[in-house]
């Protein structure tokens, strides 16, 4: 399996200079490429493919000299970006997708550059790129496996080595536990166990912030030192919230994966579910398909399918029904006829016992991991349990219902929710 380690490069001015160069020279070259490519496609009605445009190089670097101060690897490497380009704009169009054709790079837009095969060495405390030399790096951890390729980044003044190292999968350690969870906006994610990890909210906490930045940058003259300025520190504002989100990210999802046996997920409809106004940014700001991501690359052997994304090459889970997760109850298996967004406890009769809306649909779910309690869900009667109105009495004076009314007797708190009902409707 591939697995990449990046490492924070310090390189002097020099070098940084000779670093833009390169990364200007590549920009150009893809431009150059896309143009040609453009071309050809009006006129015979088929792109260049990566090979002809490879063996133009040699040409390439008689006319323009200033492109032999450029790693060969690395120019092959601009037309082979080009080319996955092209294959997965074609992709796309095929299977009725948006587009997206490939976009010219304008200043600024080209941040990196790859070494596939040579031209790179990992050393003591430095790197060596062709053309441009030793290189400072802290290497806060060791390496592991076959250096396959390397990529050199430039984002926001700051320079990183990443190398793609092919190594073993290392065995995860065993465990029988099965693990359901439930993304949310308030809770990043609930699991069937009852642990909640909180949303960050990164962008959140940090939106007044760049705001005023935003609002810096737009006063500032075009084209002027001031304004590169506040870019760049407005840049710096939007990495550190992207820093923040990936963070969480990994630690919840290396603490799942070292902890249970299988874990599901609700493949939920993401897309749609932004196209809430009120919801979307928060929605955004919780980095869901990042998490989902993370926790598929550490777990080996991973297999993904809708409805339930699951790890360890087991088949992908099918629910009955998991429009109901929310509104079924775990322990009886009465389904909800209707259930507020605001509604977060409610009493079940006939066990005695209270629930909350998210916990309670990942235990639903994770009885369905384990192929128990099928019984068909069946749509609450009135005095069943406390629902519809009465959770609004529930959730406003929750600690009477906890300390002593909780135990009480199916029938009692049936006729206290039946009670409840007829007096509100």
């Amino acid at each position: 399996m591939r697995q990449s380690f990046k490492y924070r490069l310090y390189p002097n001015k020099a070098q940084q200079q000779m670093i833009e160069d390169t990364l200007e020279h590549c920009r150009l070259l893809y431009n150059r490429l896309l143009t040609e490519s453009k071309e050809a496609y009006e006129k015979f009605g088929h792109t260049l493919s990566y090979v002809a445009q490879a063996n133009s190089f040699p040409a390439r670097k008689d006319a323009i000299p200033t492109l032999h101060s450029v790693n060969s690897q690395a120019l092959q490497d601009v037309a082979q970006r080009l080319d996955k380009a092209f294959q997965a704009f074609f992709r796309r169009v095929k299977n009725g997708e948006k587009a997206g054709y490939p976009c010219f790079k304008s200043v600024g837009r080209y941040h990196s550059f790859t070494y596939p095969q040579r031209g790179y060495a990992l050393r003591d405390g430095c790197v060596y790129l062709s053309k441009i030399g030793d290189v400072k790096l802290k290497r806060h951890r060791p390496s592991e496996g076959t250096i396959k390729t390397c990529t050199f980044v430039a984002k926001n003044r700051k320079y990183y080595a990443v190398f793609s190292c092919e190594v073993e999968a290392a065995p995860l350690p065993t465990s029988q536990t099965m693990m359901g969870g439930d993304l949310g906006i308030k809770h990043l994610l609930v699991t069937s166990d009852g642990e909640c990890f909180d949303h960050p909210q990164s962008l959140r906490k940090a939106e007044r912030k760049l705001k005023r930045l935003q609002r810096a940058v737009a006063r500032k003259k075009k084209g002027s030192r001031r304004r590169k300025k506040a870019v760049r520190r407005l840049a710096q504002a939007h990495e550190r919230v992207a820093n923040q989100r990936r963070d969480a990210a990994h630690k919840i999802s290396r603490y799942l994966v070292n902890t249970d046996g299988l874990i599901a997920f609700e493949d939920l409809n993401a897309q749609g579910l932004l196209k809430n106004h009120q919801l979307a940014k928060s929605m955004a700001d919780a980095g869901w398909h990042q998490l989902f991501q993370y926790t598929t690359r550490r777990s080996p052997g991973a297999s993904i399918g809708p409805p339930l994304r699951a790890r360890f090459g087991k088949p992908p889970i099918k629910p009955s029904d998991r429009s109901k997760w929310t509104n079924t109850l775990s322990v009886s298996g009465l389904s909800l006829a209707a259930l507020a967004r605001a509604c977060k406890m409610w009493l079940e009769s006939g066990a005695g016992t209270s629930e909350s809306s998210l916990p309670n649909s990942l235990r639903r779910r994770h009885f369905q991991q384990r192929d128990v309690r099928r019984r068909t869900p069946r749509v609450m009667r009135l005095g069943d349990c406390v629902a519809r109105y009465a959770w609004r009495w529930i959730t406003t004076s929750p600690s009477a219902w906890l300390a002593g009314r909780v135990s009480t007797a199916s029938s009692y708190s049936g006729q206290v929710g039946f009670q409840l009902m007829r007096r509100r409707l």
